[in-house]
C-alpha cells in the first residue's frame, strides 16, 4: 500500500495529472494482487473514489464496513465504533 499511499498524496496535493503520471510509472506493482468484486470499476477508479471520498465513507459505502476506523496511521489495527442497528 506504500505506492497507492504515495498516490493518494499526489492526488490530494498535486493534483489528478501527477498521480496518474505516477500511477501510470508503478501501475504492475500498485496493481499486482488486487482483486476487486466489481469488473465494471478498475483499482485506480476505487482508489480514487476512496482519496475523493475519504476513506471512512469509502469503508461505510463501499466495503460495507460501517463503524471500523484504524485507531492510528502508525499501527493500523481496528478500532471499532458502535453503530446503532
Amino acid at each position: 500500500m506504500a505506492l497507492w499511499e504515495q498516490w493518494e498524496e499526489l492526488y490530494r496535493n498535486e493534483g489528478e495529472a501527477m498521480a496518474l503520471a505516477f500511477y501510470r510509472a508503478h501501475r504492475a506493482e500498485m496493481e499486482a494482487g488486487a482483486i476487486t468484486s466489481w469488473a465494471a470499476r478498475g483499482v485506480l477508479e476505487l482508489m480514487t473514489i476512496r482519496a475523493r471520498v475519504g476513506h471512512a465513507a469509502f469503508d461505510s459505502e463501499y466495503q460495507k464496513r460501517p463503524g471500523i476506523r484504524r485507531c492510528c496511521t502508525v499501527c493500523q489495527q481496528p478500532a471499532f465504533l458502535g453503530t446503532a442497528r
